[in-house]
């Protein structure tokens, strides 16, 4: 089960950075999640079903992910302000944390109604596609993790850490890892671990 929340937290998070139908690309270059659908051979209903729940679910995060870069970029005005007012960077971080949780319950949310969509065997062979992707990744950026994170014992852990360096790995790791949606606001971060 949890193997299972995890894939389809991936294929979700896949789907928000975009793939090459949805935005009216060759089907042939079809990328990510839609991908592993086609693989897991739904037909042409489902496959339909998924696509409205990604659309949905891509049309409601924008909205959300312009909500959280305004929010960083208050956040970063503050700070950098004299003297920067601790309360309301505080009020902004509040803010923030509550558009946060809500563009991850709409993941989550999508993430349930693609699942209800899948049969137990489609579910079964989504898990194994997950695992067999995943020891893919590790073996293709084992030397990545001994350099970076050897800190981090089992998969999950050391993936992690690998994609927050992901412009210090090796080629072929970075082609093995999984594409990762960018979020917006990057700056408000950065200022954050500045202090």
């Amino acid at each position: 089960m949890k193997d299972l929340i995890t894939l389809l937290l991936f294929a979700l998070t896949m789907l928000t950075s975009g793939t090459a139908t949805a935005q009216g690309g060759d089907p042939g270059s079809l990328r990510g999640p839609l991908a592993v659908v086609a693989r897991l051979g739904l037909g042409a209903e489902t496959q339909a079903s998924v696509a409205g729940i990604v659309k949905e679910f891509r049309q409601s995060s924008a909205l959300l992910d312009a909500e959280v870069l305004e929010v960083h970029e208050s956040i970063f005005a503050l700070l950098n302000s004299e003297p920067p007012d601790k309360a309301s960077v505080m009020a902004e971080v509040e803010v923030l944390g509550e558009l946060e949780a809500q563009l991850r319950a709409a993941r989550f949310s999508a993430m349930f109604d693609i699942r209800a969509l899948l049969s137990p065997e489609q579910r079964a062979e989504l898990v194994s596609m997950r695992r067999r992707h995943t020891e893919q990744a590790l073996d293709a950026c084992s030397e990545d993790i001994q350099q970076l994170c050897p800190e981090f014992e089992g998969s999950r852990g050391a993936l992690r850490c690998l994609s927050r360096m992901r412009t210090e790995l090796a080629p072929a790791c970075q082609e093995a890892m999984p594409e990762k949606g960018k979020r917006p606001g990057p700056r408000g971060r950065r200022a954050l671990r500045g202090l």
